[in-house]
């Protein structure tokens, strides 16, 4: 699959402002979560979200190794 300019800046985008948002909230939300839940809880809660992006990763990536994807030498124009 052949990324354009501007697919290739929003997904770049996208990556930084997660990244970000996730150094800046994530502590937060950790210490409120250990506070109010228990000390295991943040682990065990990344843990679950982490697993469950084994699921859903998979839907966005479509490629040869997913199944659905273009196959060696194939192309495929973008939407």
């Amino acid at each position: 699959m052949k990324l354009t300019t501007p697919t290739r800046g929003t997904g770049y985008g996208l990556h930084t402002f997660a990244t970000s948002l996730g150094s800046a909230v994530g502590p937060w939300v950790g210490g409120w979560v250990e506070d109010t839940c228990g000390h295991p809880t943040p682990f065990v809660l990344t843990g679950l979200i982490l697993l469950a992006s084994l699921g859903w990763v998979p839907l966005f990536l479509r490629g040869p190794g997913f199944g659905g994807g273009p196959h060696h030498g194939e192309s495929r124009a973008l939407s």
